[in-house]
Formats: C-alpha cells, structure tokens, sequence
C-alpha cells in the first residue's frame, strides 16, 4: 500500500488529470443511473395509481 501512495505523490499533472477525467466520468454515470432509477420509480408510482 505504500507503494501505492508513493507512486499517487510522484504522478505527473498528466496522470493528474487523467484521475480527474475518469472520476468525472464516474460521476456522471451515476447521476445518469440514478436519473433512470429515479425515473423508472416515478413511472411505476405513476401507472400504479391510475
């Protein structure tokens, strides 16, 4: 696990930024999940009271 922090301290700003990328692209993924599983409770509650 040390070797891990050490190699996370002495990344370059390009592995920087390729970290920030993929935790944007994490990020929205999961708001795009949880917009279809919000959306697909909505439609339930929806068709379920009619």
């Amino acid at each position: 696990m040390a070797q891990q922090m050490l190699s996370a301290v002495g990344a370059g700003p390009a592995e920087a930024e390729r970290r920030r990328r993929v935790r944007r692209t994490a990020i929205a993924f999961t708001l795009i999940a949880a917009g279809f599983y919000f959306g697909f409770i909505i439609m339930m509650l929806v068709r379920g009271s009619k």
